[in-house]
């Protein structure tokens, strides 16, 4: 999915009701398909942060969560404070399968996050099994 919008930043409301939705839109598509959680927490914020950011991980989680997974399983959470972003996504991979753009997809972010908002973010990842996670923190000014 290509983001038809091309501003740079947004209010950090906006920013996570496009995530929001753009997360339904995949859930919608893969409905009986996978397994699909979405938690979400949004509350008034005055902040600005950069467009697109989150959409790497988004996009990794349902290639590598559902593409020759035998049961998928997804779950969201993203929350919105007046002083941070919370965005954490965890699911079933198949670890037979090694995909590099999972990789690339976390480095991608944690680029972004170094020019944009450095010394305001904690990203964290981990394998556990056949279960892949990542949490992000990220402090809004």
């Amino acid at each position: 999915m290509i983001s038809p919008i091309h501003k740079e930043y947004f209010r950090a409301e906006q920013e996570a009701s496009y995530v929001y939705l753009y997360i339904n839109q995949y859930r919608e598509l893969f409905t009986g398909k996978a397994q699909i959680e979405l938690c979400t927490e949004i509350n008034p914020c005055r902040c600005w942060i950069k467009h697109d950011l989150l959409l790497p991980l988004v996009d990794d989680a349902f290639r590598s969560g559902i593409i020759n997974v035998q049961a998928p399983a997804l779950c969201f959470n993203l929350k919105l404070t007046e002083c941070y972003l919370t965005f954490g996504v965890q699911y079933v991979f198949n670890p037979a399968i090694h995909d590099e753009r999972t990789r690339v997809a976390f480095m991608k972010t944690e680029n972004q996050l170094k020019v944009h908002y450095p010394e305001q973010y904690i990203l964290r990842r981990d394998y556990y099994e056949d279960t892949y996670s990542v949490i992000l923190q990220l402090q809004l000014t």
